[in-house]
């Protein structure tokens, strides 16, 4: 399929284009639900675990496959729960079920929905999850990949939390915190174990003088602007809402991917060594 191809249209402004949905459209439902279908069966996907977790209704007069596509009709959170189950449960990706995972991968990119299909890192399984820039995505797990190994674990496991379907909200905003602990640590707090970036950044507001900072400051900020902009950064990245248990607790879906998205700029910026202690 051509990327760049758009109807004729919406080229000439004779309909707009759309902007991006929250849920799957019901105009792709049956041809997604046609996939759906196939990979079910070349893969010979077992539901019982599907109708045990999800504790699917036992619609009368319905096979186990019939309550699972019953189900996946009766609410648009439910769709995307069946989506999820079968392509997690997909093998063979580039050999028996690829041609089928493309056409569906294509079917939500044109139809504007905000779900694609991602590969977890580690485990390399198939999964739900909002769309992202391709090259934001790549940034990540490079940086990922690139700093301490604990410190990685935490960011995978909050660009999970924060974007795949039924994630963790509360989890990711965590491990994102714990990400930029690991790599704030040693720089600010090495005797200290127990450091958390807000005793961290008591210590640096302390003694500002003990470290440089290559974010750039004005004149006017004083000598010790850099390191105090960078502070500003780390405010940001507060325990998540609830952590006293003064409030519910809740955290929206993009609360939680702004928050990743802070720390891996502040994990990017240590890596760099664009933070760092004035004689290190």
């Amino acid at each position: 399929m051509n990327d760049d191809w758009m109807p004729v249209s919406m080229r000439l402004g004779n309909k707009p284009i759309f902007e991006i949905s929250e849920w799957i459209p019901d105009e792709v439902k049956p041809s997604i639900i046609s996939i759906i279908s196939e990979l079910m069966y070349r893969n010979r996907i077992d539901l019982d675990i599907f109708i045990a977790r999800l504790r699917v209704p036992n619609y009368p007069l319905l096979n186990t496959e019939d309550r699972f596509f019953a189900y996946m009709n009766d609410s648009q959170e439910n769709f995307v729960d069946c989506i999820d189950f079968v392509v997690f449960n997909t093998d063979d990706y580039y050999d028996k079920c690829g041609d089928l995972l493309i056409k569906l991968r294509d079917i939500l990119h044109y139809s504007n929905t905000n779900w694609m299909i991602g590969c977890d890192e580690d485990t390399h399984k198939l999964m739900m999850q909002r769309r992202v820039l391709p090259e934001t995505q790549e940034h990540y797990l490079s940086l990922a990949n690139s700093v301490d190994e604990l410190a990685g674990r935490h960011l995978k496991d909050a660009w999970r939390n924060a974007y795949m379907h039924n994630g963790s909200h509360k989890q990711a905003w965590e491990s994102a915190r714990k990400a930029v602990e690991c790599l704030l640590h040693p720089i600010v707090s090495p005797d200290n174990n127990r450091a958390t970036i807000t005793s961290m950044i008591r210590d640096i507001k302390a003694k500002p003088d003990k470290w440089i900072c290559d974010i750039p400051a004005k004149e006017a900020d004083g000598s010790n602007g850099s390191v105090m902009k960078f502070l500003e950064f780390l405010k940001m990245m507060p325990y998540e809402p609830g952590h006293h248990g003064q409030s519910d607790g809740s955290i929206t879906e993009r609360e939680a991917q702004a928050q990743v998205a802070i720390a891996s700029t502040i994990c990017q910026i240590l890596h760099d060594k664009g933070f760092r202690q004035k004689n290190g």
